[in-house]
């Protein structure tokens, strides 16, 4: 919204003597634009420890209780984890969202995300990037809550 009223400024400011015709163009190039922009869901990391990364694969969406105690299978056989509790999420409110994260390289991979708003849901976009060139496989997993009126359904781009 704030880029199509800065954009509409600049249009207005830099084409005085332009016809209405013109003008009438450049605001439906303007409104397309913005109307086809995605809204960016607001999301709060959560720490979960003293889980089995090994064990526990692929991105994941925990919507109720039940599921989210499923988490205890997968703690990790340490001792100091043996009393470990999972922090506390709302799941009237709530979804949980874990995502995966695995590459080679030298130190943990640069995960980058965001979740879009589309019509039918949320669509959690991720891109991870090696760092160095080390050969090891390296795990790293991201958990988050959003809240459930933004994201009835959570897909994640293939």
């Amino acid at each position: 919204m704030i880029l199509s009223i800065l954009f509409k400024k600049h249009v207005t400011l830099s084409l005085p003597g332009k016809s209405v015709l013109t003008r009438i163009l450049l605001l439906a190039i303007t409104l397309l634009i913005t109307s086809h922009s995605i809204a960016q869901v607001h999301y709060e990391d959560v720490t979960i420890g003293c889980m089995n990364l090994i064990q526990l694969e692929g991105n994941t969406v925990i919507s109720n209780l039940p599921d989210y105690n499923k988490l205890y299978n997968y703690r990790s056989p340490h001792p100091d984890c043996a009393k470990y509790v999972l922090p506390e999420i709302d799941f009237q409110k709530q979804t949980l969202v874990g995502i995966d994260a695995s590459a080679t390289g030298c130190s943990d991979p640069e995960i980058l995300f965001k979740i879009d708003k589309k019509a039918k849901g949320c669509l959690v976009d991720l891109t991870i990037k090696p760092v160095g060139t080390c050969t090891v496989l390296l795990k790293r997993r991201i958990w988050m809550v959003v809240e459930k009126s933004d994201c009835k359904r959570i897909t994640f781009k293939e």
